[in-house]
Formats: structure tokens, sequence, C-alpha cells
């Protein structure tokens, strides 16, 4: 999109690729190599910060373990999940409900194919280090981390109990929004994401407020000269609540490139 000496290119990321893919086309190198600033959702926070917000946000009032708050259901399901993968439970024991839903999915994600290296954050990051590019990160580790440690504890616990429903099924539904993401195809993508439950307040917080918030932070970036290059995850470009929904709605001059 461009207005007025301001170009901002969105590029929609995934957090997990298979080996060896190869995304940075031609267009997409040329647009990063005009811009003067990158944008991500989050730069990677110092181990202080990052230890402070685990601390806060992920972690269990003392006293407290998963296992002893979860309904029988799901303590029976997580420890079968331990056991199938040769995990400790203990290690898990300190973790609030949504942060083990997170592990559960994203360590079911990597039994396949899919890694978290050639992450395009990270290749974007580290190029714009080495061109000494100001990089502006839109929140912080701690305000990732609220996002779902604000959510009340049935809440986390549905998730969790999702999560583990879902297991098997990870690896293939990521697989799926990888190839969408890899066309564009961002009404399928949209589909692909909407076809897992979740709630109506999770999806809200994670999906449809946040990409608001970004959106008016685009439109005041339009004001200042320049060329951004901003990484976000590509589910907030899809659907009728993203960031180029909200964009859309207020006629911003915003089209698809590729």
């Amino acid at each position: 999109m461009s207005h007025e000496g301001t170009t901002i290119y969105i590029f929609g990321t995934v957090a997990l690729l298979p080996q060896g893919m190869d995304w940075q086309t031609p267009l997409v190198s040329e647009a990063f190599r005009k811009a003067d600033e990158l944008v991500l959702e989050l730069r990677t926070p110092s181990p202080v910060e990052a230890a402070l917000a685990a601390q806060e946000h992920t972690e269990l009032a003392s006293g407290q373990t998963l296992t002893a708050i979860l309904p029988e259901d799901v303590r029976s399901d997580f420890e079968m999940w331990v056991r199938e993968r040769s995990y400790v439970l203990s290690d898990f024991e300190q973790f609030q409900p949504w942060f083990a839903s997170l592990l559960v999915s994203g360590l079911s994600s990597q039994d396949s194919e899919l890694r978290f290296e050639n992450q395009p954050d990270a290749v974007f990051t580290e190029l714009a280090e080495e061109r000494e590019l100001p990089i502006t990160s839109l929140e912080t580790i701690g305000e990732q981390y609220a996002v779902f440690s604000g959510l009340s504890m049935e809440e986390q616990v549905a998730e969790l109990r999702t999560a583990l429903a879902l297991r098997d099924d990870t690896a293939e539904l990521t697989f799926a929004m990888v190839e969408a993401w890899s066309v564009g195809d961002m009404d399928r993508l949209d589909a692909i994401m909407r076809s897992r439950p979740y709630s109506p307040v999770l999806w809200d917080r994670l999906m449809t407020s946040r990409s608001a918030r970004w959106g008016e932070w685009v439109l005041s970036r339009l004001d200042s000269p320049g060329t951004v290059f901003m990484v976000v995850t590509a589910g907030h470009l899809a659907g009728t609540d993203s960031l180029v929904s909200s964009l859309e709605t207020a006629d911003a001059p915003i089209s698809q490139i590729q």
C-alpha cells in the first residue's frame, strides 16, 4: 500500500515451514530491498525480558500444579500425551493450561517435517541488522502472552482440551496452512484457521482485536514518509476481521501483489 511518499509492504508469515522451503521470491526480495524500516509482531526479546514474561504469564501460582487443577478427562488425556512422547510429567506441572496447550500443538506439529528453521521473521531480522535498518516491534512478549493468560481458567482448560483432541491432526492442518500461504490463497487459509474450534473470546483476543490495533498503527504510519516492510502472521491477512479487512474498511489504498 502506498500513500503520499509512504509505501508499506505487509508480508504474511507462518511459524513452521517444511525443511528447505524457498519462500524468498524475487518479488519479496525486491520489496525488502526497498525498505528502510522493518516491522515485526515481536522482535526476539532479551533473555531477561523473556524470563520475566514467562514467570508472570505462563506459570501457575505457588502451590498449584497443572494436573491438580485439570478436570479428570483433560488430566487423563494430558498424562497419556506425556507418556506417548516419553516426556516427564513434572516438567509441565508449573505451567498454566494455555501454555500447556501451545506446547501440545507445537510439539505435535514438529512430529512432521515442519520446523521453526528458516522462519521469515528471523531471516528478515538478520538481513535488517546487516543493513542497520531500524526494527519496530508491534508488541512485547508480555503482551503476546497476556492474550492467553488473560483468559479465564475455564477457557484455558478448554483450549488444552481442544489441543489434545486435535494433536494427531495438527501437522496435517499446519501443512494445509503452509500450502495455502505459499500460493497466496487467503480464502483457503482463513477457512483452515476457522476449522479449529477457537472460543469466541480467544478469537477476538488473538485475531480480531490485534488486527484492529495493527490497522490503526499502519494508518498512522502512512503519515510518515518512507518504505516499511511489515511481517505479521498470515492469518491476520485473511478473513472479514483481519488486518486487511480493517484497512479496507478505512478505505486505505491496499492491494495484494503476491
